[in-house]
């Protein structure tokens, strides 16, 4: 069976070639886990992937805002990460899993996490 890769990178971490740091998956976990649970070293954020698929398919920002009759500005923020993706924009619940990825490498996140599970362990 021949498997072909629209992208570069997703062949390199197919093959488990990737050094590039955003597409990396967490070292010594990948082996361990099936494909569906990997969770990638840098999380990705939502906006990112989709401005990989909109160039690869040569359409432009505008265009697409315009075709889903939203501002311009809103699409551009989400394709920039300065935007998390809304109820009408969300595909495959890619935001909540980003949203989870980084909330799970927040120090002061995870602290606060720990410091209740010891707290509801004494009750």
């Amino acid at each position: 069976m021949d498997i072909t890769f629209k992208q570069d990178y997703l062949k390199d971490l197919y093959t488990g070639k990737s050094t590039d740091k955003k597409h990396q998956f967490q070292s010594g976990i990948a082996n361990d886990m099936i494909a569906n649970n990997l969770e990638p070293f840098y999380p990705t954020h939502p906006g990112e992937v989709l401005k990989d698929e909109i160039e690869y398919r040569g359409i432009s920002q505008k265009k697409l805002a315009t075709a889903m009759g939203v501002p311009y500005t809103s699409i551009n923020d989400v394709l920039n990460a300065k935007r998390p993706i809304n109820a009408e924009l969300a595909l495959l619940k890619m935001q909540t899993r980003y949203n989870m990825l980084v909330a799970k490498r927040d120090g002061k996140f995870v602290e606060k996490l720990k410091n209740i599970r010891k707290i509801a362990a004494i009750f």
